[in-house]
């Protein structure tokens, strides 16, 4: 065996191509092999024939997880009639699982995703996948009202863009029913800039103007107070739209009564390594960005918050007191809805490609974190999938 070590400058300036991965290709053709070039390899060495073998056991892990990712891409894009393959994958899977158990937590991570994605994708070919939908199918009563409330906070650069990245996303996607867009104009520096944003904001919206001393989820709670609708939509500055008829499908499962909140995103995170006040993993949350729920819910359930620091909003947002856990004290449910309109209930949301998955990405609203999540290196999506998913249950 050979053995390189390449200092990171040179590995950016000459990147290097191999044969085969990790069984991912076949030796002497073009193999998916651009993960050397996303994880960075320290160490690695390569056989005659072109195997490359990562020597740490944290880049095995990563170069193992990324060759099952593009095997399984390979798979699901293939016509395969029977899911004779997928099994032999499920019981070598199983047999590497089986070794490494007490090893590198990351390495485990990585091969249990690829273990559960093989396991869903056999039981939507054997026809028994099943995502816990909601049987009402009828959704909202058209003589429902919803308001779509967007906080547009203009105190950066970024931020302003981010205004108009939203703005050209509401354009371009229909809704799907009929609402009333408020638009929370906060955090601008001088009264010009702020005038100047609103007039640009060419969609028929009305104006609210806060102060910036509560955060997004202060401005959520003070300007549900001044609405009258029966329903609220909630959105952050960096939110974009991306899919077709998305308040349709966002406000649907809320016909049945059982469900009180629906989201675009969830996660099972938890915050405890910051502070012992929040819930150890698995801590099952909707995130606060793009979140549906009655309107009168939400004021009376967050009427005595004050949300002045960061803190207290990720308290809310997954805190043993947070939204989702309110919800669940009426005995009601919280779900994930992807892009197909698609509803998961909680055990399902790792695996609905909503938020952090490795193999899909079905969110009907986005945000920053997740354009961080998909502009991120193979390693660093690795390891932000772990922290949102880890400790599945």
């Amino acid at each position: 065996m050979t053995i390189h070590e390449e200092p990171p400058t040179a590995r950016q300036a000459q990147p290097r191509r191999h044969p085969l991965i990790a069984g991912t290709g076949r030796a002497g053709t073009s193999a998916p092999v651009r993960c050397l070039d996303e994880l960075g390899l320290e160490l690695w060495g390569t056989t005659p024939g072109g195997t490359v073998f990562p020597l740490n056991s944290t880049d095995h892990a990563c170069i193992r997880a990324l060759g099952f990712h593009q095997l399984l891409e390979r798979l699901a894009h293939a016509d395969v009639p029977q899911d004779l393959r997928m099994r032999k994958l499920e019981r070598k899977l199983k047999s590497i699982w089986n070794n490494i158990r007490d090893r590198h937590p990351l390495k485990i991570y990585a091969l249990k995703i690829c273990l559960d994605e093989i396991r869903y994708r056999l039981s939507s070919l054997g026809g028994t996948a099943s995502t816990g939908a909601s049987s009402d199918t009828s959704g909202l009563p058209h003589t429902c009202s919803v308001a779509v409330i967007y906080v547009a906070r203009g105190h950066t650069e970024e931020e302003r863009k981010s205004i108009r990245i939203f703005l050209d996303s509401y354009k371009k996607y229909a809704s799907g029913r009929s609402h009333k867009l408020y638009v929370i104009y906060k955090g601008f520096d001088t009264e010009i800039l702020r005038r100047q944003t609103q007039n640009s904001f060419d969609a028929p919206h009305v104006a609210i103007e806060l102060g910036d001393e509560n955060l997004d989820l202060g401005a959520y709670i003070e300007a549900s107070r001044l609405v009258e609708d029966d329903y609220v939509f909630l959105l952050n500055t960096h939110s974009e739209i991306r899919t077709d008829n998305w308040l349709e499908k966002i406000t649907r499962p809320l016909a049945d009564e059982r469900i009180g909140m629906v989201g675009c995103t969830g996660s099972f995170e938890s915050l405890s390594a910051l502070s012992p006040l929040f819930p150890s993993s698995p801590n099952p949350h909707l995130r606060s960005n793009a979140i549906a729920l009655d309107r009168l819910t939400f004021v009376n359930m967050l009427r005595d918050e004050k949300i002045t620091k960061k803190f207290d909003a990720w308290l809310i947002e997954s805190g043993p007191n947070s939204i989702t856990n309110r919800i669940k004290l009426l005995n009601k449910r919280c779900v994930v809805v992807d892009n197909d309109g698609a509803v998961y209930e909680e055990e399902a949301w790792p695996g609905s490609g909503v938020f952090r998955n490795l193999f899909k990405q079905k969110a009907p609203i986005i945000d920053n974190q997740i354009r961080e999540f998909e502009s991120a290196r193979f390693i660093q999506k690795l390891e932000m999938s772990f922290h949102a998913w880890g400790a599945i249950r």
